[in-house]
């Protein structure tokens, strides 16, 4: 008798610990499941966030005509989307994203600047990586253009002036 019940106690310890292991791969397959998850929302989100910088951007570019052909040489506007990016201008030394020598883009706002150089070449590399751009050769060729970097926490109005072979894009009070 001695012998079995010695025999069923470890018969107990077997079992409490195939209990664990079940309940440390469960543990881990539902953490898989979730990270695989925020994976899939985060590709969502940057996906939307890109689609809205490109309509901006064609809208500064339809805006940049019109205030080049309006009388007094401005245009005015909304910038609502998407929030938390950041508007630059960049020339001659432009992100791949970009075909022209003069571009526009609206990209994430580079946080972790000071680890390189510049805080200008961290924005160029956060362009480069996760940005949308758009070539403004043939809008503001012959001009001298002068872009205030806007951060599009909230709705900001902006104003594009266009006179004297200059342009000018800067938030409108």
């Amino acid at each position: 008798m001695k012998f079995a019940k010695k025999h069923e106690m470890n018969k107990k310890g077997f079992l409490l610990g195939e209990v664990t292991v079940k309940i440390v791969i469960a543990t881990i397959c539902i953490v898989l499941l979730v990270f695989l998850l925020l994976m899939m929302y985060s590709m969502f989100t940057k996906q939307s966030k890109i689609d809205n910088a490109e309509a901006s951007l064609n809208w500064f570019k339809a805006g940049i005509i019109s205030a080049k052909n309006s009388p007094d040489g401005k245009f005015t506007g909304v910038l609502i989307e998407p929030k938390t990016w950041v508007l630059v201008y960049f020339q001659g030394n432009v992100p791949n994203t970009c075909s022209g020598i003069k571009c526009l883009c609206i990209c994430a706002e580079a946080s972790s600047w000071w680890f390189t150089t510049t805080q200008s070449e961290a924005q160029f590399e956060e362009c480069e990586s996760s940005g949308a751009c758009i070539s403004m050769d043939d809008e503001v060729k012959n001009s001298v253009v002068e872009v205030e970097e806007i951060v599009i926490k909230e709705p900001v109005n902006v104003l594009i002036e266009s006179s004297a072979g200059k342009i000018k894009i800067s938030k409108s009070i």
